[in-house]
C-alpha cells in the first residue's frame, strides 16, 4: 500500500544550511539535522524532514529556490516511509529521532519566541485556575471523581511548566523564572480560592468533611513524584509534537490542581493533613518541571550522537 507520506533527505553545503531551515521553518515543517561527510572530506549539512505527498511538489520547487542545486555539494533526495514491522529498534529510533528533532531542531528563535508567550501571567488564566480549583475542591468534597476531571478541562497549567523546560534548556534564565513565577501564581490563586471557600463553607456550618479522594491527596508518596515525572516528559513530547495542547494539560493539571485544593481545605482542618497535602503539590511541581527539562535533554544528546 503506498503511504501518503515521503522522506526528503537534503544535504546542503555548510553556508547554505540555515537558508534551508529557514525555508522549512516558514512552511511549518519540523526536521532533525547533523553533519555529515561526503567522500570522506567534504563536511555538509544534512536536514532530515517528512512530507505529505500532495504538497510534495511546492516543497521541492521552494527547496531549489533555496539551494543551488549546481553545487555538488547540494543534493535532495526523496525516500518511501518505512512501514511494517521489520526492524522494530532501528524504526523506534528513527520516529524517536523525528520527534526529538521536532523539539530541538526549530530554529532557535522560535523556541525563544515560544517559551517567552508561555511565560507570560494573563489575568484569563488566573480566572480560568480559580474557576478549576473550585471545581476540583467541589468533586473532591463530593468524592466525585467526574467532577474532579472536568476542572482540568479548563485549567491553563501547562504553559509555565512547557516554558520553564525549554528556557532552562536553552540558557533563558529571566525567561525560566517568570515561568516559575507565572506557575507560582496560578497556584497561590488557586490555593486562596480553595481557602475562602473551605473557610466560608466552615463559617456557614457546612464545612467539608475529610472525603476519600481528599484524604488520598493528602497522604503523598513516591508514586506522585514517579507520575509527575512521566507527564512532565509528555508534556513536552505533546507540545512539541503539534498534538493538542487540552490533552496533556489535563493530564498536568490532574496531578496539580486538586493536591492545592486539597492544601486549601486541609488549612482549614488539621495542620498534619495540610503537610501532606503540600507534599504532594511539591512532589508533582518539581517531577513536572524535571520531567520535563531532562526530556529536552535527552533529545538533545540523542541528536548529538
Amino acid at each position: 500500500m503506498a503511504t501518503s507520506m515521503k522522506k526528503v533527505e537534503v544535504y546542503a553545503a555548510l553556508d547554505s544550511c540555515e537558508g534551508v531551515l529557514e525555508y522549512l521553518g516558514s512552511e511549518r515543517l519540523y526536521w532533525y539535522r547533523d553533519t555529515v561527510e561526503l567522500g570522506g572530506s567534504v563536511r555538509v549539512c544534512r536536514v532530515v524532514f517528512y512530507a505529505p505527498v500532495h504538497a510534495l511538489v511546492g516543497i521541492l520547487e521552494g527547496l531549489a529556490g533555496v539551494l543551488d542545486l549546481r553545487r555538488r555539494e547540494n543534493v535532495v533526495t526523496v525516500l518511501d516511509v518505512e512501514t511494517g514491522m521489520g526492524r522494530p529498534y532501528r524504526v523506534m529510533g528513527r520516529r524517536f529521532r523525528q520527534l526529538a528533532g521536532s523539539v530541538v531542531s526549530r530554529p532557535l528563535q522560535a523556541l525563544v519566541e515560544e517559551s517567552e508567550e508561555k511565560s507570560v501571567l494573563y489575568p484569563a488564566q488566573l480566572i480560568l485556575v480559580v474557576l478549576a480549583s473550585l471545581i476540583a475542591l467541589a468533586g473532591l468534597a463530593l468524592d466525585n471523581p467526574y467532577i474532579i476531571i472536568g476542572a482540568m478541562l479548563i485549567s491553563p497549567i501547562l504553559g509555565p511548566i512547557y516554558s520553564f523546560a525549554v528556557a532552562s534548556t536553552i540558557g533563558r534564565r529571566r525567561t525560566a523564572l517568570r515561568s516559575l513565577g507565572t506557575l507560582g501564581s496560578l497556584l497561590l490563586a488557586a490555593l486562596l480560592a480553595s481557602l475562602a471557600v473551605s473557610l466560608l463553607a466552615g463559617a456557614l456550618g457546612r464545612g467539608i468533611g475529610p472525603t476519600g479522594e481528599l484524604l488520598m491527596r493528602a497522604r503523598p508518596s513516591l508514586v506522585d513524584l514517579l507520575l509527575a515525572l512521566i507527564l512532565g516528559s509528555a508534556s513536552i513530547i505533546a507540545v512539541s509534537s503539534n498534538v493538542t495542547e487540552a490533552l496533556t494539560g489535563i493530564a498536568i493539571a490532574a496531578a496539580i490542581v486538586p493536591p492545592t485544593a486539597t492544601l486549601g481545605w486541609a488549612l482549614t482542618l488539621d495542620a498534619r493533613l495540610a503537610l501532606g497535602a503540600l507534599e504532594t503539590v511539591l512532589y508533582n511541581v518539581v517531577g513536572l518541571l524535571v520531567g520535563g527539562t531532562i526530556t529536552i535533554l535527552v533529545v538533545i544528546a540523542f541528536l548529538r550522537r
